[in-house]
């Protein structure tokens, strides 16, 4: 993650789909034409706009629903970070919310010891977070969905360790699950030249946070992956954090070849193809 980028607050004016009325405050109705998305994580939210794409997907998808969004998203942040800080509760609080999609901190396969009892990165504090969150999501009325994060460029062999992780309490709570991560292995291994971590190795290229998106917008809306636009505007996100002043800006832009592909992947890790290898 992106060590203190600022992008802390709710954006959910700044999110919503053109066209559609923003959703502000706690008196905004649900409706049933409009899917009202949450997304609580950090940069690998964030970076090249990920709810942006979601909803650009809704507007080109004629059979579909439209999506609204809101995100909380600070570099770096845990689970536990966003309840401890008690802004989890205010954003999921701030809107009838019909579902809040949850992001862990990418150390979750890296664990950082900072002092005899905290492990940040353990599977089991990762754990004990999504049940408080959770719990808080389904009081407001809303649903959870966990984003799946994948393993970082140089650490294949951790895709396992992460998957485990929220394919265990997905199971264990009920909760929906959006494969990212076992998407991000099948694209890997079948196209090792289409990168999709930057120069860091963690973060997501535009290419990534494209797979992402296709595998969350198909979760979300059980609508499929395949035909999606491989080009999309929307306002930009600087890499610390920072919503650019930009009123839009291309998002992603991919060749027709790489976005099939990209789309053939999401639908075969939403089958399970990657826990069948």
């Amino acid at each position: 993650m992106v060590a203190g980028a600022s992008l802390a607050a709710l954006l959910s004016t700044a999110t919503v789909a053109p066209g559609q009325r923003p959703v502000s405050g706690g008196s905004a109705a649900r409706t049933g034409d409009t899917l009202r998305v949450l997304f609580i994580g950090n940069s690998y939210t964030y970076f090249n706009n990920l709810p942006a794409l979601i909803r650009a997907f809704a507007t080109s998808d004629r059979g579909g629903r439209p999506v609204a969004t809101g995100m909380l998203a600070p570099g770096g942040m845990t689970l536990r970070g966003h309840l401890d800080g008690g802004k989890a509760d205010s954003a999921v609080r701030a809107n009838r919310w019909d579902v809040v999609v949850l992001q862990e901190q990418s150390a979750l396969a890296n664990p950082v010891r900072r002092g005899p009892s905290v492990e940040p990165g353990t599977p089991e504090r990762f754990h004990a977070a999504v049940r408080s969150l959770d719990s808080l999501v389904r009081r407001s009325g809303a649903r959870t969905t966990l984003y799946q994060t994948w393993a970082r460029a140089d650490q294949p062999h951790h895709t396992q360790t992460i998957a485990s992780a929220y394919e265990t309490i997905a199971a264990d709570l009920g909760i929906t699950l959006a494969p990212v991560g076992r998407a991000f292995a099948i694209a890997r291994t079948e196209r090792p030249d289409l990168a999709l971590h930057v120069e860091d190795g963690s973060h997501p290229t535009a290419a990534g946070s494209y797979l992402a998106a296709c595998v969350l917008y198909a979760t979300l809306t059980g609508r499929p992956a395949n035909g999606l636009p491989g080009r999309v505007t929307g306002r930009a996100i600087a890499h610390d954090g920072q919503v650019a002043q930009a009123d839009t800006a291309v998002l992603v832009d991919l060749g027709d070849r790489d976005a099939r592909f990209l789309q053939d992947v999401a639908t075969r890790a939403l089958r399970g193809e990657a826990r069948q290898r």
